[in-house]
C-alpha cells in the first residue's frame, strides 16, 4: 500500500491510468462499488486524506474534485485501486481470481516489484490463459 501511496502521489499519473480506471467501474465494479458503498476508506488512506465523520458525512474525495478538478483522475485512480486492494486478503493465492490477477498485472506494469505470492497469482493467471488456449 506504501507503493500505491507513492503512486498516487506523482504529478502525472502512470500510463493506461484512465483505461484501468474504466475497467474498474465496469469490470471490476462489484469489488469497487463494495468498497464506495462502505466510504471506501483505503483510497482516502492512499491519498492522505483522513475520514472524519460517520457514514452519512460528505466524503471528502468529492469535495477536492470540487475545488481541484485537475486531481480528479488521481482520485477516481485512487478509488478503484482501493477498492480492490481492499478485496485482496493475506488468502489471495490460495483462490486466485482474475480481478486480483490482472490488478497485480497493472501494478507490475507501473513497476510495482510483485512479491512471491502475488506472483502466485500472476502465474496462475497465466497458467490458465495457455490451457485456455490449448483447449481451441
Amino acid at each position: 500500500r506504501e507503493w500505491l501511496t507513492t503512486l498516487l502521489s506523482r504529478k502525472t499519473m502512470p500510463r493506461n491510468a484512465g483505461l484501468f480506471v474504466a475497467l474498474g467501474v465496469t469490470q471490476f465494479r462489484s469489488n469497487v462499488s463494495d468498497a464506495m458503498g462502505r466510504g471506501n476508506e483505503l483510497a482516502h488512506a492512499l491519498l492522505g486524506i483522513e475520514i472524519d465523520g460517520g457514514y452519512w458525512a460528505p466524503d471528502k474525495l468529492g469535495a477536492i474534485v470540487h475545488t481541484s478538478p485537475t486531481r480528479a483522475p488521481q482520485i477516481a485512480l485512487a478509488v478503484v485501486l482501493g477498492g480492490i486492494e481492499s478485496h485482496v486478503t493475506k488468502d489471495t493465492w490460495r483462490n486466485p481470481t482474475g480481478i486480483a490477477a490482472t490488478y497485480f498485472a497493472q501494478l507490475v506494469e507501473w513497476g510495482y516489484t510483485s512479491s512471491e505470492v502475488e506472483q502466485i497469482v500472476l502465474d496462475a493467471a497465466t497458467e490458465k490463459t495457455a490451457e485456455e488456449l490449448t483447449s481451441e
